[in-house]
């Protein structure tokens, strides 16, 4: 993993914190100056010495549709338990790429959709983690073989993104947990724009184009799918009174904010 820049000495410093789903987010903390000062700790760019050479693809058309504007999913994962960790991007004009560690190896999810965020979790406690793709096309959870390879069983598992009118979602973030302490991992996704490419608005004037504000769509309601343990999800959306609450969700964190023992959802809009 590397950051892009140098963090430099000052009462700010960026650090990186674990989210539950194992996805990596940059936070910032205040610091006193005199701490801040004593400091030793460095991040480099090692980018080239990685030989990781990914281009995030954001453009489909000189409109600039707002879907450019919400792109850029990373997350780190041990794939094939050999104890390095690999790392996921998801692209938006182009199928997401998995870069291994490796020099020779090269292995791609052919998929065609816009993809936006990934969790990663090993939802069928198999011992091999599995990915999960939030996109505009299409959300996708891949399911790690054991064998270097995945298979995509998001129709089985039921967590395709689709809304009750059967019409799908535009994605951006999801999160894995646990929320009834069944012992198995349920998952969390949040929803933005109520966008199609039929329904997209044009700003700006042509060869001069912006991404529309996001206050021009309407917002959408989140999903929540609980885990049956045999590889299949139910949608409780409705029945947790998730659905409730219609936003423009982006990112997600989970955590048992007041200590009593069950997991709490935070989404920002």
């Amino acid at each position: 993993m590397y950051l892009s820049g140098q963090i430099e000495i000052g009462v700010r410093k960026n650090v990186i914190k674990p989210l539950v789903s194992g996805v990596f987010t940059v936070a910032l903390l205040a610091l006193p100056p005199q701490a801040a000062e004593r400091s030793q700790i460095r991040f480099e760019n090692h980018q080239k010495q990685s030989r990781v050479d990914f281009i995030l693809n954001n453009s489909t058309t000189d409109d600039k549709p707002v879907i450019d504007a919400v792109l850029g999913g990373v997350a780190l994962l041990d794939y094939d338990n050999d104890g390095y960790l690999d790392i996921f991007f998801t692209n938006g004009a182009r199928i997401p790429s998995l870069a291994k560690d490796s020099p020779d190896f090269s292995n791609r999810l052919y998929h065609n959709s816009y993809s936006v965020g990934v969790a990663v979790a090993d939802f069928d406690n198999d011992g091999f983690p599995d990915i999960y793709v939030t996109g505009v096309n299409r959300n996708t959870v891949y399911h790690n073989n054991g064998d270097r390879t995945f298979t995509d069983v998001t129709e089985r598992a039921g967590v395709a993104g689709i809304g009750p009118n059967g019409k799908k979602l535009w994605s951006v973030s999801a999160a894995w947990i646990d929320y009834d302490n069944d012992g198995r991992l349920d998952l969390f996704v949040s929803n933005y724009l109520d966008w199609t490419s039929e329904t997209s608005k044009v700003c700006g004037p042509p060869g001069r184009r912006l991404s529309c504000s996001p206050t021009m769509y309407k917002g959408e309601p989140n999903f929540l799918y609980h885990n049956n343990g045999d590889g299949t999800f139910t949608d409780v959306s409705a029945a947790t009174g998730i659905a409730e609450h219609i936003g423009k969700g982006m990112g997600v964190a989970i955590a048992d904010y007041n200590g009593d023992g069950w997991m709490d959802i935070f989404v920002a809009n």
